[in-house]
């Protein structure tokens, strides 16, 4: 998915209030493991999703927490405007 510059709603709220100390970013996970990617019905389209990333598997759930954490600190006070992609490789190919 393309969007125009300028679009992104990250970037439009960021550029809007960096002076008041408000931080936007945002978290893009791609193929999420999740109870509903487990149903038996799905395995064919997780086999298929998982063979779209390098790594060759989806992205586990609690593998989002350590980045929604980071960019919540204060280890992330000079990070704005990012988007941050937990897609386990898939925007690589």
């Amino acid at each position: 998915c393309s969007r125009p510059a300028g679009s992104d709603p990250d970037y439009t709220l960021d550029s809007d209030e960096p002076d008041k100390g408000i931080r936007v970013n945002s978290i893009s996970p791609g193929y999420t493991a999740t109870p509903l990617t487990r149903q038996p019905e799905l395995a064919p389209n997780v086999s298929k999703w998982e063979s779209e990333t390098p790594m060759g598997r989806m992205v586990q759930v609690d593998e989002l927490t350590g980045p929604a954490t980071f960019l919540a600190s204060d280890a992330a006070s000079a990070v704005t405007g990012v988007d941050l992609l937990i897609d386990a490789g898939y925007e690589l190919w």
